[in-house]
């Protein structure tokens, strides 16, 4: 191999011998002849040549400006690319674009090698038999678009390809004269990743408007959603196979809105404990303030969980029900106590701030509260 000749060494000697003029043989010598016979073989051998040269241009160029019967979905595979570079190794001159045909596939080589690397650690989700590493590029393609891959049990902490990691890789390929499918893929995999990306920004965006608005409400009820939904949209980023670095922001905004619910529920089941002891209920208010939380509310936190809920990215309109109905029973409960403690002339008529009628005695005395109701006052 080593020994053959170039197909610009050829072309230069025919240019030459072309300059010459005729050759005749003398009677009984042929070297006229002999050399007529290697200058058409060697014009037959560059032929060849340049058809290989011409069949590579085909494949390398662009769709947009390829004007052959070439079909648009042609695509060439690295077998190709290696196929053509057997049939340039069986030519007897060496076309000039074979040094770049090599560079070509010692590129996708490698592009295909990091790209294994990005995922090759992971494995197929619920399938025993494939806890080690996915050998082959097309299989790991495969999985990963079909979100199937999770990290092995065995790594505490799971590796994830980045966007990042996927720009190297195509910046990589912008050279490349043609489209192959690790390429391809990676593109598909980029355009997906954006739309999550776009869709998950959407979402903090939004929570972020609600919580810095003035008046929340005018984010209007139907723009928000519900934790679950939230928590689908967390579950799609956890689930897909590239690192949108975002996760962390849905995370937060999710668990804040849950802990909230929960202390509002448990003001809310404040009221319902009045058939306990008051044993029973001290037990339960210690255990409450063990795990963190406390139904016993406040008007000013009362005040403050209708303000976060309200500036809140999630529906929260039934649990701010309860906590409205919850102020307003601390209001009039506080009227009420204020009451009790203001003599008033018989016969006269007064009225809480809601318009209800204070109860009063024979004498005209507002009925003082009593201590169980005084109790569930300060509680």
């Amino acid at each position: 191999k080593a020994s053959r000749g170039t197909s610009t060494a050829a072309e230069a000697i025919l240019d030459e011998a072309s300059s010459l003029g005729p050759f005749y043989d003398s009677p009984g010598d042929d070297f006229a002849e002999h050399l007529r016979i290697i200058l058409g073989e060697l014009t037959k051998q560059l032929v060849s040549s340049r058809e290989w040269s011409a069949d590579l241009r085909d494949m390398f160029a662009p769709l947009s400006t390829y004007h052959g019967p070439r079909s648009k979905n042609d695509r060439y595979s690295l077998i190709d690319l290696r196929d053509q570079l057997k049939l340039c190794d069986s030519l007897v001159l060496i076309p000039p674009e074979e040094g770049q045909l090599k560079g070509v596939i010692a590129e996708i080589v490698k592009m295909n090698e990091s790209t294994k690397k990005l995922f090759s650690h992971l494995k197929i989700g619920n399938d025993g038999d494939k806890e080690g590493e996915i050998e082959e590029l097309d299989e790991i393609l495969k999985q990963v678009e079909n979100n199937k891959l999770v990290a092995p049990a065995t790594q505490s902490v799971a590796w994830i390809p980045t966007m990042e990691d996927i720009s190297d890789v195509l910046k990589a390929a912008e050279h490349l004269p043609i489209d192959i499918p690790v390429v391809t893929f990676l593109h598909a995999l980029w355009d997906k990743a954006n739309k999550l990306i776009h869709e998950t920004s959407v979402f903090i965006d939004r929570s972020h408007a609600c919580k810095t608005r003035t008046k929340a409400r005018s984010v209007g009820d139907s723009a928000k959603g519900s934790i679950a939904d939230a928590k689908n949209l967390m579950q799609r980023v956890l689930d897909f196979p590239l690192d949108i670095g975002l996760l962390p922001a849905v995370e937060n905004i999710i668990d804040v809105g849950e802990r909230w619910q929960k202390e509002v529920q448990s003001i809310s089941n404040q009221g319902k404990d009045t058939a306990k002891s008051q044993r029973q209920r001290d037990k339960d208010r210690e255990i409450a303030t063990n795990e963190g939380r406390s139904g016993n509310a406040s008007i000013k936190r009362v005040e403050s969980l209708i303000n976060e809920g309200e500036k809140s990215c999630f529906d929260f309109e039934k649990e701010l029900d309860v906590l409205r109905e919850r102020r307003q029973q601390a209001k009039q409960w506080l009227d009420k106590l204020k009451n009790s403690f203001r003599p008033k002339s018989k016969g006269s008529s007064r009225k809480y701030t809601d318009g209800t009628k204070v109860q009063t005695d024979e004498n005209g005395n507002p009925i003082k509260m009593n201590l169980e109701e005084m109790k569930f006052l300060v509680d």
